[in-house]
């Protein structure tokens, strides 16, 4: 029986299902109401831990009169596997395809992660989606219930299940879950964390 977790509950999946192999990350959601169709992107991003930093940069002002500081976030080493890269380099992660508009039952969108395959490099393996071309659409998650996550091993059966219930009114883009490994051990942690974002490297401001 799936395990449903709530926002900020996690689960050890390699002790709950120590065969477990290749797993399915599926994601999916419905239009809250009919009219224009709306295009969510599916993403993983493999991050590396502590490799994030804070630059700051102290820069002339006006006429070469005072100084201004500005801070810059320098993202952690990372890989992004989405609909224009749909395999990682080290063939851990799968991206099946693009789905334009939501529509049909089950999965909207799938990524197949071998957690066995992971490079060394990635500690953290965090699941987002983003809604494409949001601000010139006017469109946001406020748009769109029913949305979830759920894990499937590679028998069909559902280990996992996260239901995004909560409302996400104007955010653009969500942190829906992460794996995250733990010595030899990988654990995933329901985030739901609703953000504005642009696209999908402006998630990366978040680590």
């Amino acid at each position: 029986m799936a395990i449903n977790l709530e926002k900020g509950q996690k689960i050890n999946l390699t002790k709950e299902h120590p065969t477990m192999g290749k797993v399915t990350v599926g994601l999916g959601w419905d239009m809250a109401k009919s009219g224009q169709s709306i295009d969510v992107d599916a993403s993983i991003l493999m991050i590396k831990s502590g490799t994030s930093r804070e630059d700051q940069i102290i820069k002339k002002g006006l006429f070469g009169l005072g100084k201004r500081e500005e801070i810059h976030h320098i993202a952690p080493e990372h890989e992004t596997i989405y609909y224009r890269k749909k395999t990682s380099n080290d063939k851990a992660i799968h991206h099946t395809g693009d789905n334009l508009t939501g529509e049909g039952d089950g999965d909207d969108e799938q990524l197949l992660v071998d957690l066995k395959k992971v490079s060394s490099r990635f500690d953290q393996l965090a699941v987002v989606i983003n809604i494409f071309n949001a601000q010139s659409k006017a469109q946001s998650f406020g748009q769109i219930k029913n949305a979830y996550v759920h894990i499937v091993d590679e028998a069909g059966k559902e280990l996992v299940r996260f239901n995004l219930t909560e409302s996400y009114g104007q955010a653009t883009g969500i942190i829906v879950g992460e794996f995250t490994r733990v010595s030899d051990t990988w654990e995933f942690k329901a985030i739901g964390k609703g953000l504005q974002v642009r696209n999908i490297d402006e998630f990366y401001n978040e680590y």
